[in-house]
Order: structure tokens, then sequence, then C-alpha cells
């Protein structure tokens, strides 16, 4: 028979059941492939012959036919596939192409999947040398750039709050700030507590210092020690750079490259953008237990009762989201997390009495308002 006249190492089966396979020669003729070997001949018609393409590394392909079911010859690597007697028989042709479509699918798939795999590492990585920056470049950052941050919210709190006139109130709420945290230890920021007509029962720190407390909250406070209590977690807020830790986390790698490259205009940007950011979202759950962590110290170090904090948040947790309250509060939300905690810190405590007395705060002349008996219906104040 005439025919390509090449040849490619095979190994050849010629029954099911027989382990031992036979090393010999494929040859390629023009209708039909014949395998020879020292011990054996056959021949499969091309008519008819059945492909199995392999998608191992090296590849490899066999043949087999349906009038010999118990044979089969095999072929390793696929450049056998290239050779025209293949391409000039239709069913042939059409399974080897078929083969092709299924291979470049699977390789879209694979580099698709390479791909997203890459990204998602890559995303990993940058947020974990992003992550474990942090906490150097805010060392490096100096407490100017958090008094820029902070005018920048201050002048938008000032066009949508409004301001109490309650002046004795003001300078008690200072007074009491002093005594948790004393003006010795402010070092360059500048602590001071601002009310605002607020019925919310919330307070809020920003970076550098400036600690806004709603008129709410001094209503539905039972006791100045509760008072001093959140004022003791905003303070921990500040010095602890949450509000700042948050904008970096907030600007990304751009910030931590700015910094790391001494852009510092990029870095002032970043900060200044992240300012509305701040006000409009809650910290996280590591940051708010650091804070009540902190707070704790300061309160205990001042002789002031620790508990005032965790007994509030305690009747502030019992509101329900029906009362139209939560949503107000989530800045800080009460979690049972963190009043298991305050509550274990307290009985962890050696020494439980000797605390300073604290003076109220008072409010005169400030009517409750509907929110506010609406607390008291919930958790009876």
């Amino acid at each position: 028979m005439s025919g390509s006249g090449k040849s490619y190492p095979a190994v050849a089966s010629r029954d099911a059941e027989d382990t031992d396979h036979l090393n010999g020669n494929l040859h390629l003729e023009d209708f039909a492939i014949r395998f020879t070997s020292s011990k054996t001949e056959f021949t499969f018609p091309l008519a008819d012959l059945e492909l199995e393409i392999g998608n191992t590394k090296e590849g490899f392909v066999r043949f087999s036919h349906p009038a010999e079911p118990n044979s089969e010859i095999t072929v390793f690597g696929r450049k056998i596939l290239k050779e025209r007697c293949f391409k000039t028989h239709t069913h042939l042709r059409q399974q080897i192409e078929e083969y092709a479509e299924r291979a470049e699918g699977t390789q879209r798939l694979v580099s698709t999947g390479m791909f997203f795999i890459m990204f998602i590492g890559l995303s990993a990585l940058l947020g974990w040398l992003v992550e474990a920056a942090t906490p150097k470049l805010i060392g490096q950052v100096p407490v100017a750039y958090e008094q820029e941050l902070a005018e920048e919210i201050i002048q938008e709190i000032k066009t949508s709050a409004k301001f109490s006139s309650h002046t004795n109130a003001v300078t008690e709420l200072n007074d009491l700030l002093h005594q948790i945290y004393p003006p010795e230890k402010h070092g360059d920021y500048k602590f001071r507590v601002l009310l605002l007509d607020e019925e919310i029962p919330n307070a809020f720190a920003i970076p550098a210092g400036n600690i806004y407390v709603f008129s709410g909250l001094i209503q539905a406070a039972e006791s100045p020690e509760e008072i001093a209590g959140i004022l003791a977690h905003e303070i921990a807020h500040v010095t602890k750079r949450h509000g700042l830790r948050k904008v970096i986390a907030n600007a990304g790698p751009g910030f931590v490259f700015n910094r790391i490259l001494g852009n510092k205009k990029g870095t002032i940007a970043a900060l200044a953008a992240g300012s509305q950011f701040l006000i409009q979202q809650s910290f996280s759950r590591e940051f708010e237990r650091e804070a009540d962590d902190l707070a704790w110290e300061y309160l205990t170090v001042a002789n002031i009762d620790p508990r005032g904090l965790e007994r509030f948040l305690g009747r502030i947790s019992m509101m329900t989201e029906s009362s139209g309250i939560e949503r107000a509060l989530s800045s800080h939300p009460p979690s049972p997390e963190r009043i298991e905690n305050l509550q274990q810190k307290w009985l962890a405590m050696k020494t439980k009495d000797g605390f300073r007395n604290l003076n109220p705060i008072t409010l005169p002349d400030l009517p409750k308002t509907d929110l506010l008996d609406k607390i008291d219906k919930l958790i009876g104040l």
C-alpha cells in the first residue's frame, strides 16, 4: 500500500484482558494504519477509525476500530494528528477539530481561573501589605495631619449641626473630660467637648481631639458616671487614632504609597477625601473594643467608677429596631460582646469602691423630646 511512509513508535494491545502491551511501530497508509511488532501485525482501516486524544502534558492519541473492539493502538504525543491522512478523511478531521475546540475552551477556563486566582492573591497580598504597613505609617503621621483632617470635618459639622447655647453644661462636660484625661496628658492633641442640640443619645469624636456630645445623651444618662464612660470611650478613639486609621484604610494602597514615597500633597488629599466617610460610617468591632478597653483604663486611673459605660450601653441595647432609635445609634452599636467585655472587667477588678463623686451634668429648661419620651417607655428612664 502507498502512504506517507511515516511511522511512529506505538504500543498496542489485542485483548482487553491482556495486560501485556506490545511495543512496535504505527505505519501510516492512504486508507489504513498498520501496527507492526516482533510478535504481531494488524491493520485498522481509516474508515470508521475512532480517536481518543489525551489532555496530559505530553499527550497521546489512542486508535480503535469497531471491527476489532478488543484492540487499540496508542501513540504518545499529538504530532501524528497533523498528518495528511487524518485531514483528508472528514470523520477524522471532525474528531480532531472537536478536540481542539474542547482544548481551547479548557485553556480559556484555566487561564480565566488563573487570572482570578492571581487577582485575588494579589489583592490579598496588597491588603496584607497595607494592613502591615498601617501601624508604622500611623506612627509617622504627625498630629498636624489629623488637625488638617479635623478642620475639614469641623466645617462640615458647622453647616449641618446646631450647637447648644447652654454654656454651663459645656463647661461641666469639659471639666469632666479633664478629670478623666488631665491636660498634661494631651500632648499635641487639643481635647474639648462641644454640645449639639440633638435628641439622639449619642456622641462621637473626630481626629485631633474634638468630642461632640448630643444633648439627648445628657438627658438619657442616669448618672455622671455614664457620661464619663462615654467621654472616656471617645477620648480613646482619638488617642488610638481610630479616625485616621479608618481614613487610611478607606483611602487604600494609594495613601500608603504616597506616604512611603514622600508625597505629602497626595497624603493630605487622601485625608481630606476621607472626612465625609469618617462622619457617615461607624467604627469596626475591633476599634470599639479597643476604645472600650482603653476607656476602662482611663476611668480606673482617674478613680472614676468605670461601670457607667456598661450601664449606658446596656440600656441602649434594649431599644429595638422598631423604635426607630437603633439606626441613630449605629455609629457606636452597643453589641452584647461589648457589654459582656465590660462586665467581665468589673468582675476582675480587685478594688470596687472609693471612687470619686462626680457632679451631675445639667441642661436646665430643656424639655424632653418625643424621641426621649419613647425611650422612657421602652427602658424606664
